[in-house]
């Protein structure tokens, strides 16, 4: 039996002073953990290189493929579907790119950052082997997740420290396409009730978008990254469209210089709409199909927006959330920008394709000619008309990039700024 204790009102409500207890003296006396020693200059500009090998390989990649897909799948022989080398990269990279953003809270930004650059290297070495189109667009399908999770969380990292196949291959009103769309819309609700009401642990928070100033920088840098598609509609511009990687470089950089001066990345986002509007006009009134090396510098306000637009737009969002959303947020912006580029690509090939089989059929109308005498006739007024209908075509790509920069411009406006 244990002993009891005869309480009075005199008794002390605290218990003597016994072994294994402390006092409060004794826990201020203890002595604290050492805070964190900064990282080294030395440190940081490591980190910062092996990201930006990381960045610049995935980008060259990209850039290489939009060259080169048209030669790589005469190669074997199927020239109509050479899009698909790029489009699946892309798509590839939006299916993964919020998934990275939630592994790396399980699992630690650099074990991630390692599994994309080893996924990135086996789907290249695929596309290196292949030896039809699918096993090359399989190759392209497993390296576009890599670099998409190589993208995303070199941007996490560095905080802490148009589908052809619609009107081409069938038409906009086959079947395939509605329920293309009718799939999709159901994934979509499927992974919103997912989401919110069942996991534990969702891959991307959706309250983010329940903040305004979230859901605008999502739609700037989206809108920014389908309006840079108008510039590379035409894939004959080749090296004409060196000034835009140049611009986008320069925006990039130049951005993050004087948002680290100033705090403020507002006049920005409307400077780089303003820009790509500028440079997406000219390109409108005079590209014509006879473009000169000095007109093929008009491409350089439209990358130095979109290098402004994303720099300022993760800054943005940076700004506008709890730390601990920093991963899955940035995975949604990038997923945002793929996204962007997709539907930029899909309605500039829809409108080219479109307004080229309306041209072409009504000018050769004029000539008295029908379409089947085009592969016998295709010169003289024949090629005429069918260059023509394409520059024509390429002309409403632009506009169709003047919109999406006019929805960053009236976005940018609406943003509302924190002071860093």
């Amino acid at each position: 039996m244990t002993a009891t204790t005869n309480d009075t009102e005199s008794s002390p409500l605290l218990p003597a002073e016994r072994d294994g207890y402390g006092s409060a003296s004794d826990c201020e006396s203890a002595p604290q953990p050492e805070e964190p020693k900064p990282y080294s200059h030395a440190f940081i500009a490591r980190v910062v290189i092996a990201l930006l090998i990381g960045v610049f390989t995935a980008n060259a990649d990209g850039s290489l493929v939009l060259a080169t897909h048209p030669v790589i799948a005469s190669e074997f022989g199927d020239l109509a579907d050479s899009s698909w080398l790029f489009i699946s990269f892309m798509l590839a990279g939006a299916a993964s790119q919020t998934v990275y953003g939630k592994l790396s809270d399980i699992f630690g930004r650099k074990a991630i950052l390692m599994f994309c650059y080893g996924l990135f290297a086996l789907g290249c070495a695929l596309v290196g082997i292949g030896q039809s189109m699918w096993q090359v667009i399989l190759g392209r399908v497993i390296s576009g997740s890599g670099s998409a999770g190589m993208t995303a969380m070199a941007s996490v990292i560095i905080t802490a420290t148009p589908l052809e196949i619609g009107g081409q291959k069938i038409p906009w009103s086959h079947p395939l396409i509605f329920a293309l769309f009718a799939t999709g819309l159901v994934l979509a609700v499927a992974f919103v009730f997912v989401e919110s009401r069942w996991a534990k642990e969702p891959i991307y928070p959706l309250r983010l978008l329940r903040n305004a100033q979230v859901t605008k920088s999502y739609l700037i840098v989206a809108a920014q990254a389908g309006a840079q598609l108008g510039r590379v509609s035409s894939t004959i511009a080749g090296a004409h469209l060196f000034p835009a990687v140049i611009g986008n470089t320069i925006g990039g950089i130049a951005a993050g210089i004087i948002i680290n001066r100033t705090g403020r990345y507002k006049a920005l986002l409307v400077f780089a709409a303003t820009s790509s509007i500028t440079g997406y006009t000219l390109m409108l009134l005079r590209w014509h199909g006879h473009t000169s090396w000095a007109e093929s510098l008009y491409v350089f306000p439209g990358g130095l927006g979109t290098g402004i637009a994303f720099s300022a737009g993760f800054i943005s969002l940076q700004a506008s959330i709890d730390p601990k959303d920093k991963a899955s947020a940035a995975a949604g912006l990038f997923m945002t920008s793929t996204l962007g580029i997709i539907i930029g690509m899909a309605g500039t090939s829809a409108i080219i394709q479109g307004y080229l089989r309306y041209s072409v059929q009504l000018d050769l109308a004029r000539l008295g000619m029908s379409q089947a005498e085009i592969a016998e006739n295709a010169t003289g007024a024949v090629q005429k008309v069918l260059i023509n209908g394409y520059v024509k075509g390429i002309e409403y790509g632009h506009g169709l990039s003047i919109v999406f920069a006019g929805i960053t411009l009236i976005t940018a406006s609406l943003l509302k700024e924190r002071k860093l």
